[in-house]
């Protein structure tokens, strides 16, 4: 048998799926991008976020019936794996569309990997027709590469934060202007400065206009906005110039910021839903009721300059142990090779 997986979708430049490729290629199992997949019937087809398959574009009735057909002969005459990073599209909680778009792939993938216990609840809940053969757990790897030079006090100075006091920083895009309002929250904590790096769209709806017009009332002593999106070369004096990460989620299954604190030895404050307050919970760092955001700022208050520290290294080090990339990538490559044997496929030594 010829060892290929194939994502049915463009390279969209993600570090998650580049440092994962890497390590699952160590196993000799090479991982091929291939666009638009709807003429092409693998052995082994890895999905990830359903909506990439799609153009990132919420389905069309013909869009649907056209991917039921795809994933159906995937599924028939080889392997079809998902792994879970969303329930939904960010953008599309309200679509019709876009839940046939993940219950087909729930319905039709054999093996699904999860990121944590809280997802493979949450999976079966929301599809409960689903019936995946295999369902493994893996860990979320960390982001070393991003690791460089810069000291905290450098980063600091670059980014114009000296005397700000603790700087908590906010990392990427904010999906939703309840995002919007628990980083607000989070600018009420005392001796904090809140950091927003990454792209900030501002859709012009009646929800967000009020949003912004209430952030305008925030004193710009408490937080620092770049909104452009922060190349990887960049990330290190971000990250670095900050005391903790905050992650300003309602509904998520997963977010890569909790393994980027990690990564650079930073405390992560976050919401207790989904693989996200599971993780955070296991390590022991804070998080909050985004239902009840008056809890920010009081968890944030409770945080000292040595409780920061030590929290940070123990990060660091639970990562180390428990996430590495080859880890992630053995729990993969193992469960393609046992449905390969359990269903026939070909022979996998």
């Amino acid at each position: 048998m010829h060892k290929r997986i194939v994502i049915p979708h463009g390279d969209v430049r993600n570090s998650y799926l580049s440092l994962l490729r890497s390590a699952v290629s160590r196993c000799g199992w090479p991982v091929e991008h291939v666009s638009p997949p709807w003429d092409h019937i693998p052995a082994v087809t890895w999905i990830h976020w359903p909506e990439a398959v799609v153009g990132w574009q919420e389905p069309t009735p013909e869009d649907l019936v056209r991917f039921e057909k795809w994933i159906r002969a995937c599924a028939a005459s080889g392997l079809v794996l998902w792994t879970v990073h969303n329930a939904f599209p960010h953008a599309g909680r309200r679509s019709e569309g876009y839940r046939q778009l993940y219950q087909l792939v729930a319905e039709n993938a054999q093996i699904h990997l999860h990121h944590g216990r809280t997802s493979i609840r949450a999976i079966e809940a929301r599809y409960p027709s689903a019936r995946p053969s295999f369902i493994r757990t893996c860990p979320h790897g960390g982001y070393w590469q991003l690791l460089g030079d810069i000291t905290p006090p450098d980063a600091r100075r670059r980014l114009k934060l000296n005397g700000k006091g603790k700087i908590l920083l906010v990392f990427g895009e904010v999906r939703d202007p309840r995002e919007l309002l628990l980083i607000l929250h989070a600018t009420r904590a005392p001796e904090w400065h809140v950091l927003m790096a990454g792209r900030l769209p501002w859709p012009r709806n009646p929800l967000w206009a009020g949003m912004n017009r209430l952030a305008l009332l925030i004193t710009a002593n408490k937080w620092t906005i770049v909104g452009d999106a922060i190349p990887d070369e960049k990330v290190d004096v971000y990250v670095k110039a900050a005391d903790a990460v905050f992650i300003p989620r309602y509904e998520a299954l997963n977010s890569g910021n909790v393994f980027l604190g990690f990564t650079f030895g930073k405390p992560v404050i976050g919401p207790d839903v989904g693989n996200i307050g599971e993780v955070l919970a296991l390590t022991g760092n804070p998080t909050f009721d985004p239902r009840h955001a008056k809890s920010i700022a009081r968890a944030l208050a409770t945080l000292s300059s040595e409780e920061l520290a030590v929290l940070g290294t123990r990060n660091a080090e639970w990562l180390e142990q428990n996430c590495q990339w080859d880890q992630t990538a053995t729990v993969a490559v193992e469960a393609i090779e046992e449905g390969m044997r359990r269903f026939g496929l070909g022979r996998v030594p």
